[in-house]
């Protein structure tokens, strides 16, 4: 059997082996150098993905703690975006004057 083949079958196989009733997994990069990737980031993928991944070698499946911390980050991440959109708009109300007020008030030529 070639390594391609030998590879897909054992992705099968993971996927089958999957809970079924899931659809999305936590998985976790697995560090190694040579190949540049960065250990210890959790990322969310669907089954057949998980399964490549996991074969391959370059992630795991995470531990309930790793998605824990997960979810706290992504939380976090988004309170701070919010903070972040919220100072980008106006702080003030727009205030609707009519025309003739304008003018008394020397705004507007008369």
């Amino acid at each position: 059997m070639s390594n391609i083949t030998s590879f897909w079958t054992a992705v099968h196989e993971l996927e089958a082996r999957l809970p079924v009733e899931e659809n999305a997994f936590f998985i976790v990069s697995v560090e190694n150098i040579g190949r540049r990737i960065t250990g210890g980031h959790v990322f969310e993928a669907g089954r057949r993905l998980t399964a490549q991944r996991i074969v391959e070698g370059s992630h795991r499946l995470a531990t309930p703690e790793e998605i824990k911390k997960y979810h706290a980050a992504q939380r976090q991440s988004e309170e701070a975006c919010a903070i972040s959109e919220a100072k980008r708009k106006p702080a003030g109300a727009v205030l609707k004057i009519d025309r003739a007020e304008l003018k008394r008030l020397g705004e507007l030529e008369k």
